[in-house]
């Protein structure tokens, strides 16, 4: 039994012996510049930029040794004018060597004092803090050390853009200090500086959280007078790849902020903003969305994924009132952008086909009041998908002059040329507002229904129009005819009747119009035109030609009472959409005087009918 004991303790205190030289060597080789060389050759192959030692190594031996790094720098982008992206009075950290004879990093404890480091994007966008892991970083079991507890102290960070949106952009955060326990499940980040000229501070951090649970956070962020109250979980806190927070969000000038921010916008109304946000590896949330600018409002839910090859949005959103006249009018720049394209002649917009291919979305939107384009629209519901390029509104209704309005998108903008087909459905909208667009009579003159169903293909409105195929249909079934043809006439076609026919009035109340039109190859072809009134009753054809924007009509007008002297010369409308002129040829006017009147077909139209006959196209 001795003999055995004796090997034993032998080989014990072999081992004992082996341990202390290895320990030894390798705190003489920590020590030595061999070491540090070794040191600064593995984070520079794991970071992909250059890390150096610029003071000492030194290694306290444990089973867990400690550590510590003197003046540390490390290399910044090539393309960056400063060397370092970022440097360190010191860096402290354990290692747990029993994890590493295993194969795992862990790191009990890492400790940076006095850093500071340089946030930088190049002229082309490159951000200088993304990092490449060298082709000796191909292992697959190659992966990040485990951190267990991290401390931050007295670290200064600067951010610069030099082009973001209108012109560089920068700032400092001066006595930045962060701790992370994750056995206690503690986080705590403290922070002051200043951005673009305001000063910035947060102050973010909670009581400890149950091990293996997310990390509590609470606490505030302020710029300027901005602040931003947080609350909510990190289950990750140094990559930030899950979160949950609850945000309110206060910004009495969101105009200074996005000044801030390179953007051009004139004074807007304090914004306040409440919502749920969740971030999880690629998918962004934001759920109970309560919005208030100003006047306007908006609620609901967005979603925003990273997804390969298209970014996904999802959203489902509500509004009281909201206001996008008023918003766009306070745009600055982008604004006036705006305002020249809603000026320019619509037959020169080109549709959008790169913006439809840059991501899918999944729309919902209702809103009680939506005021756009000058027009107040009323109960508005839009349901709409884009997914690959492929456009559906499957639901757009609203509620605008009385009336109301139902229409169905389909755009194909994958290809060229873009493929677009439309259905619109406009029941009892006030003409005289529809048409005040049109330099017309703004006294009133009924209600109309209308459909247009229209399909065709190009890059621009023009060439949509030039390739147009479809149907539109127009019914009045009462109303008044003055102010319309008064203006139609610009000077009067019914004063010159009036003059010839020592008519007592030139106003009429209108039973019915009835107009169907057939569109192809950029021309809308007249089916059917009738215009009835108590006196006279007003056939027409012609066309209009919808690329050139152009009217060639005839009207016919037959008394309906008996008098030798009742004109029936045809009346002409010529000229632009927007501008159109109705004249009427002299001499057929004293022709048609001397013409005995036919009162074969000059009864009334059967309105009932003819509305009914056209109703069925809708």
């Amino acid at each position: 039994m001795a003999k055995p004991l004796k090997w034993t303790l032998g080989l014990l205190l072999s081992l004992v012996l082996l341990i202390l030289l290895a320990a030894g060597a390798a705190l003489i080789f920590f020590h030595s510049e061999a070491g540090k060389n070794f040191v600064e050759d593995k984070a520079s192959d794991a970071l992909g930029r250059e890390l150096k030692i610029q003071g000492d190594m030194d290694v306290d031996l444990s089973l867990t040794p400690l550590v510590t790094l003197t003046d540390i720098t490390l290399a910044n982008a090539g393309w960056s004018d400063s060397p370092f992206l970022a440097e360190a009075e010191s860096v402290t950290f354990q290692l747990d060597l029993q994890a590493l004879f295993s194969g795992q990093i862990l790191m009990p404890t890492v400790t940076i004092t006095n850093s500071q480091a340089l946030l930088e994007r190049s002229d082309n966008g490159v951000r200088n803090w993304t990092f490449s892991s060298g082709e000796k970083r191909g292992d697959a079991d190659d992966s990040p050390p485990e951190i267990r507890k991290f401390i931050l102290k007295n670290a200064k960070v600067r951010y610069q853009n030099p082009v973001f949106a209108k012109g560089p952009l920068g700032g400092t955060i001066d006595n930045l200090r962060g701790e992370l326990d994750r056995e206690a499940r503690h986080v705590a980040l403290t922070a002051d500086g200043e951005f673009e000229g305001k000063t910035f501070s947060a102050d973010l951090g909670s009581e400890s959280g149950t091990s293996g649970d997310p990390y509590p956070l609470n606490g505030a962020i302020t710029l300027g007078d901005t602040t931003a109250q947080l609350g909510g979980t990190l289950t990750e806190p140094l990559s930030l790849k899950s979160w949950q927070l609850q945000v309110a969000l206060d910004m009495p000038e969101p105009h200074t902020f996005a000044s801030l921010l390179g953007y051009d916008l004139e004074a807007w109304p304090r914004l306040r903003l409440e919502a749920a946000l969740t971030f999880d590896n690629q998918l962004w949330r934001a759920t109970g969305i309560d919005g208030q600018l100003g006047e306007s409002d908006l609620g609901g839910s967005l979603a925003y994924s990273y997804a390969k090859p298209l970014p996904s949005i999802t959203a489902d959103l509500h509004a009281n009132s909201l206001d996008l006249e008023k918003l766009s009018a306070n745009l600055g720049d982008a604004g006036e952008a705006a305002r020249k394209l809603s000026e320019r002649p619509l037959r020169s917009i080109r549709f959008p086909s790169e913006t439809l291919n840059k991501a899918n979305v999944e729309l919902k939107f209702a809103a009680q009041s939506l005021l756009i384009l000058s027009a107040n629209l009323q109960n508005v519901v839009v349901e709409a998908s884009l997914m690959d390029g492929h456009l559906q509104g499957r639901r757009l209704e609203f509620g605008i002059d009385g009336g109301t309005v139902n229409a169905e998108v389909d755009i194909k903008s994958a290809k060229v040329p873009i493929e677009i087909a439309f259905a619109i459905d406009a029941n009892k909208l006030d003409l005289r507002k529809v048409l005040a667009g049109f330099d017309i009579d703004k006294e009133g003159f009924g209600a109309i229904d209308a459909r247009a169903e229209l399909s065709g293909s190009g890059v621009r409105v023009q060439d949509f129009l030039a390739t147009a195929q479809g149907d539109v249909t127009a019914i009045m079934e009462s109303g008044r005819l003055d102010s319309l043809m008064v203006q139609l006439a610009g000077q009067g076609v019914f004063a010159t009747l009036e003059a010839f026919l020592g008519s007592e009035r030139a106003t009429a109340e209108l039973r019915c119009l009835v107009a169907d039109w057939k569109v192809g190859k950029g021309l809308a072809e007249v089916q059917r035109l009738v215009i009835d009134t108590a006196d006279t009753k007003v056939v027409g054809g012609g066309q209009v030609n919808l690329v050139t924007g152009q009217v060639d009509l005839e009207l016919l007008p037959r008394a309906k009472d008996f008098s030798l002297l009742s004109a029936q010369a045809p009346m002409h409308v010529r000229g632009s959409i927007r501008d159109p002129e109705l004249s009427v040829d002299g001499d057929e006017v004293m022709s048609s005087l001397l013409t005995p009147v036919e009162l074969g077909d000059n009864e009334d139209a059967n309105c009932q009918q003819l509305a009914a006959a056209a109703r069925r196209s809708f």
